[in-house]
């Protein structure tokens, strides 16, 4: 019920702000992937961690990017 006016919320700080983040466009990409990178290992670590099948941290991988 929220999501909309979240994005709504998210959305016009980055319109407001778009000249400084094509300035910033790679540290921004940068930043983003490492993220990315970080919660899916993190989510598969401890999903294996705590004895997951395959299937459950296959499902969960692509999911934690989110």
């Amino acid at each position: 019920m929220l999501l909309g006016p979240a994005t709504v919320a998210l959305a016009i700080p980055i319109i407001r702000n778009r000249r400084e983040l094509r300035r910033f466009f790679l540290p921004v990409a940068s930043a983003v992937a490492a993220g990315s990178i970080t919660g899916i290992a993190s989510a598969v670590f401890i999903a294996r961690a705590f004895g997951a099948s395959d299937l459950l941290v296959n499902s969960i991988a692509p999911k934690s990017v989110t």
